[in-house]
């Protein structure tokens, strides 16, 4: 799903978590930091935060 909505919106990558009792159960980098480069989004990676609930 998250592959799917990528490629339809184009983003290049993007970080997810999954927060569930103050803890992570879930969470994955997809797709690349610069369209240029390629360069791999990693857990390291800053990006712009959004949230949904």
């Amino acid at each position: 799903m998250i592959e799917a909505g990528m490629k339809e919106w184009k983003i290049p990558g993007l970080t997810t978590v999954v927060v569930k009792n103050c803890e992570i159960v879930f969470s994955k980098a997809y797709g690349i930091k610069d369209i240029h480069t390629k360069e791999t989004v990693d857990e390291n990676t800053l990006v712009n935060m959004g949230s949904t609930t």
